[in-house]
């Protein structure tokens, strides 16, 4: 499968990566490779991750960092609907389904 971005989630996910580059670029590049191996691999095996919202919003862990990413199958295709913090602002992004 392929996987899009959601409008919003790309800013955030952008604003993010922005964010722990200002920390420290090593830790910048850490969390973007990390976000980027996630999505592999629910590209590879979405059903493998649980269900947040019946019937077809997923989340999977961010490893290393406190960030889930958001999704769901449409089309055959995971949308991305957002790089969501543990904590933060929790269901924000459920404006955007």
């Amino acid at each position: 499968m392929i996987h899009t971005f959601h409008p919003e989630a790309s800013a955030e996910y952008a604003e993010h990566v922005a964010f722990y580059k200002s920390l420290r670029t090593e830790l910048g590049i850490r969390f973007h490779e990390a976000v980027k191996g996630v999505i592999a691999h629910v590209c590879e095996m979405p059903y493998l991750y649980r269900t947040e919202f019946p019937p077809a919003i997923r989340r999977a862990t961010v490893q290393g960092f406190p960030y889930n990413v958001i999704f769901r199958e449409v089309g055959g295709n995971i949308q991305v609907l957002a790089v969501a913090h543990h904590r933060r602002r929790p269901l924000y992004w459920l404006s955007r389904l």
